[in-house]
């Protein structure tokens, strides 16, 4: 592949990834409530990102994984803050948490920073790309399907409520597993330890 060729698809993974980030974004905040031409589009976009890394073996830049790590960790705080409340709790914010800062990741204790890792900082020879790829596309691919069950519930009898609630433990105790397998790939780049609650101890099954 000639170094045109390369430039043009990094710049369309770029593109790509950018509509990505603001589709996941606002699935986010709308939830239930998604239309599904967004559901639809999100799948779409990811398509194209799998093909294109896939066809050019496009090396991930560090500002794309820091950012990808930081939409990653927030997808987490979201399953947290979903099945406390599912349980018919009032979650609570962690103590400690990790957000995007510009192109850094910052750990803040009490609202302090404790930790700050810029993305030039990154251990980018610790990323596995197609390997997390994959496990971010399951992830998000369980998580509408958690989020589509939870919409379903409200309407359902008796009898298909029951189904429903069976299909949503199986798919908690599958986004469970994946968000911690997450998390690793996350602590090798950054080489750091992030705080305890990504672990999901609260919500997930040892």
């Amino acid at each position: 592949m000639g170094r045109e060729d390369q430039d043009h698809k990094r710049e369309m993974l770029e593109i790509y990834k950018r509509n990505l980030r603001v589709l996941e974004e606002q699935h986010a905040k709308m939830g239930m409530y998604a239309p599904p031409f967004i559901v639809n589009q999100i799948r779409e976009i990811r398509e194209h990102i799998l093909r294109l890394e896939s066809e050019g073996g496009i090396v991930m830049d560090p500002i794309s994984a820091i950012t990808l790590i930081g939409s990653g960790l927030k997808l987490i705080d979201q399953f947290r803050e979903l099945v406390i409340r599912l349980r018919g709790q009032v979650p609570t914010p962690p103590s400690a948490k990790a957000e995007l800062a510009g192109t850094a990741l910052e750990v803040r204790q009490s609202n302090v920073v404790t930790q700050k890792v810029e993305a030039n900082q990154l251990l980018m020879d610790q990323w596995d790309t197609p390997r997390y790829e994959a496990l971010r596309s399951r992830v998000q691919r369980n998580w509408l399907i958690y989020n589509d069950l939870f919409t379903s519930e409200a309407g359902a009898s008796a009898q298909d409520g029951a189904r429903i609630r069976a299909d949503m433990r199986n798919i908690q105790d599958t986004l469970c597993a994946d968000f911690r397998e997450m998390v690793r790939p996350y602590e090798r780049a950054l080489g750091i330890s992030l705080p305890d609650h990504y672990q999901l101890y609260e919500v997930c099954h040892a």
